[in-house]
């Protein structure tokens, strides 16, 4: 009986301490003491970040920063439907061939015709800036020559969604290796080549290395320069002129 009257007591002295400490002002004598720090000091650890030289590290915070904002729902929706390559998305396809007709520079739309004039089908735009929507989406994450691969087969199997699921699948698989920083920005040089080539591949059936014919050098400069703004007519025309030189980029 002893004990168990202890028992009582004990709880509860320990049910009335728990209730007057949580009566706001009121601090009962058997309610623990509040923690005081004391002498013991906590210091939040420093975290030092050095730029990187030449304004590196600044450029990866905008790309970052650009990702997560369109990740973000309103503002990714907005993105997409004012800006005309759709935004922070990835750019799809019809998006980016609906971008390219409505900011058209003068010279593209004869060159698209006489091309197509001169080369049929293959030479329609759907086949020319399916290429060019490689280019601009894929490099420098798909390889050049897998760009130039798909150019050789859809000129005989004419399938886009078969070339468009492939190269969607390796563009996935490459990203994988940048899943902490953004991927590197394509050089204009380097997409104006692979632009020039991808195109004489598919619309002309020119062989690597192959040299444009002089009647359509002009008008194939045009066709890349107006269908990537990266590329100014000057790097396209140097493309155009330069094939030769890369017959064995592709082997």
């Amino acid at each position: 009986r002893r004990f168990q009257s202890r028992i009582c007591t004990r709880s509860y002295t320990a049910e009335m301490a728990l209730k007057s400490s949580l009566r706001p002002g009121c601090v009962s004598k058997h309610a623990p003491a509040p923690f005081r720090a004391g002498n013991i000091s906590v210091r939040a650890p420093r975290l030092t970040v050095r730029a990187a030289q030449a304004g590196g590290f600044g450029e990866e915070v905008k790309k970052i920063a650009k990702k997560i904002q369109g990740s973000l729902p309103i503002i990714g929706l907005v993105s997409r439907l004012t800006a005309p390559d759709g935004g922070f998305d990835d750019l799809a396809y019809p998006e980016y061939a609906r971008g390219v007709f409505d900011r058209s520079p003068p010279g593209m739309g004869a060159a698209m015709q006489q091309l197509e004039a001169k080369h049929g089908k293959m030479g329609t735009s759907r086949y020319v800036l399916l290429m060019t929507w490689m280019v601009k989406t894929g490099l420098p994450l798909v390889a050049p020559r897998d760009i130039v691969l798909a150019a050789r087969r859809l000129r005989i199997t004419q399938d886009l969604e078969v070339e468009i699921d492939r190269f969607e699948g390796a563009k996935l698989v490459a990203r994988k290796k940048y899943e902490m920083v953004a991927p590197p920005d394509a050089k204009p040089a380097d997409m104006a080549a692979v632009a020039v080539d991808a195109v004489a591949t598919v619309a002309m059936g020119l062989k690597d290395g192959a040299p444009v014919p002089a009647g359509e050098a002009e008008g194939l400069a045009a066709i890349v320069s107006g269908a990537l703004p990266e590329v100014s007519l000057e790097v396209a025309r140097a493309a155009v002129a330069d094939r030769e030189k890369r017959a064995a980029a592709y082997a």
